[in-house]
């Protein structure tokens, strides 16, 4: 038993240590990002993109969300193929989403 907690210890300790000095390392090349005016500014634009891009996204899969909601109510043969059609269509979507406010974090972590 005291062998387990010792050992977890020393996990938690290790994985502090990586994480401080993960954190030294990148800290300052964060501050350099800042510093240059053109980095900071291709920065911003790229964060002004994906914005937008995200704004398109949650829009369609607003819509295919609709689309899937009416097409489940009709519920004949004939929408089954149409239905499986635009779920697909709305995976990709929502999978797009994800990236997208991902790389979002990207640029945030990197403009601080």
């Amino acid at each position: 038993m005291k062998n387990n907690s010792t050992q977890t210890i020393k996990r938690l300790v290790a994985s502090l240590l990586v994480t401080i000095t993960i954190g030294a390392i990148v800290e300052p090349a964060a501050m350099a990002v800042i510093s240059d005016p053109v980095t900071l500014n291709k920065l911003q634009q790229r964060k002004r993109d994906l914005l937008v891009r995200e704004s398109d996204l949650l829009r369609t899969k607003d819509d295919l969300q609709k689309q899937v909601d009416d097409l489940k109510r009709i519920n004949d043969g004939s929408s089954q193929r149409q239905l499986n059609d635009v779920c697909q269509t709305l995976d990709r979507t929502y999978s797009d989403l994800q990236k997208t406010q991902f790389d979002i974090r990207d640029v945030n972590t990197r403009m601080m």
